[in-house]
């Protein structure tokens, strides 16, 4: 689940918010492989499950290197962005397909690192309990283009 720090201006304090939005970010994760959610986190429900046991760290190690440096990246289907006058998190709880693609946007990852890998079922992270129901499964595998 996301966490974060809300900036608040008073006064003239609020003509420098908007600089606020080009400083870097910091971020930690805990990855559990084998359930895909609705909301990509621990609170939504599971949309699809696939096996795991196969993944590795090398291979995380490996593929940790396509997401550092400047990369392209879509936003999540759940995010507060605006399209055509609705946010978008509002046509996914909705069930409903977005009016066009969010365009993929630029960012710099300038660091990225696994600090700790866990072997499955050596740690006490769970996976979400609620599974979407069959209607919420398919208009999910539309908006988050599982499989593909």
């Amino acid at each position: 689940m996301a966490t974060g720090v809300l900036i608040a201006g008073v006064g003239k304090g609020t003509k420098s918010l908007q600089s606020f939005l080009t400083c870097t970010k910091s971020y930690e994760a805990v990855v559990l492989f084998g359930a895909a959610t609705d909301t990509y986190d621990a609170v939504g429900k599971v949309v699809a499950r696939a096996p795991y046991s196969h993944v590795t760290e090398e291979m995380v190690r490996d593929a940790l290197g396509k997401f550092r440096g400047k990369i392209m990246q879509r936003p999540p289907i759940f995010s507060a962005l605006w399209i055509d006058g609705k946010r978008a998190y509002d046509y996914a709880r909705e069930g409903k397909e977005l009016p066009r693609e969010m365009a993929e946007r630029p960012v710099e990852v300038v660091e990225l690192e696994m600090v700790e890998w866990m072997e499955g079922g050596s740690h006490g992270f769970a996976f979400p309990e609620k599974v979407a129901e069959e209607g919420e499964m398919t208009a999910a595998e539309k908006l988050l283009r599982l499989g593909h």
